[in-house]
């Protein structure tokens, strides 16, 4: 029995984005990310919304807003996430994120990949399914306690080992192994993280006046 174009996409494999069913998907998350960044913070309908979007989000992650996805249904995150402002996820494939996982402003999760020859992006004419626009993707998992600096870029087929730190503005195209501060363009492990990193380490950081 032939995959449909979704089980092609969640698969890794190539797919056409212009499928019926995954128009009606996008569109529909897009309709549910529109009223998600356009409801008062304090409304709880807030709440109501992304788990309609995203129902694999834990119920107590907070997402801060805006925030865009291509599907939602395709994004998993633990208990105690957290995401600043303008996190995107295009979620052509699956995205797992673990507990506890911190995001800055501007984090984007990009599972989606086009082909690099330019005549294969673009639109033609299939006899079976009509117009179609073949893309694919790789999936995205970042372990528990991992800390996503601001701007930070994650390409797909990258797996973030738990409790690594991403320094600002880097783009994650390879993997980074546990308890790693990785940072750059595109990023590099650069030292483990260890004990002499706890703040007990850091005199300097505390108000000593602060009772």
């Amino acid at each position: 029995m032939a995959k449909s174009e979704r089980e092609l996409m969640l698969g890794g494999k190539l797919y056409s984005c212009n499928d019926p069913e995954l128009l009606r998907a996008r569109e529909k998350a897009e309709d549910l990310c529109f009223a998600f960044n356009h409801t008062l913070p304090s409304d709880p309908k807030r709440r109501e919304i992304l788990a309609k979007l995203a129902p694999n989000i834990h119920p107590n992650a907070f997402l801060r807003g805006p925030f865009l996805c291509d599907y939602g249904t395709n994004i998993e995150m633990g208990e105690g996430c957290y995401a600043n402002w303008n996190l995107t996820v295009l979620d052509v494939c699956p995205v797992k994120l673990g507990k506890n996982v911190f995001m800055g402003p501007n984090v984007t999760l990009c599972t989606a990949e086009h082909p690099l020859v330019a005549k294969e992006r673009m639109c033609f004419l299939d006899p079976k399914i009509g117009i179609t626009d073949l893309e694919y993707g790789k999936p995205i998992s970042i372990g528990d306690g991992v800390w996503l600096g601001e701007g930070v870029t994650v390409l797909g087929g990258v797996h973030i080992g738990e409790n690594s730190v991403i320094g600002a503005g880097s783009l994650v195209t390879h993997d980074i192994p546990d308890n790693t501060l990785a940072y750059g363009v595109p990023a590099k492990a650069i030292r483990k993280i260890t004990e002499k990193d706890e703040l007990r380490f850091h005199p300097e950081l505390f108000d000593l006046e602060r009772k």
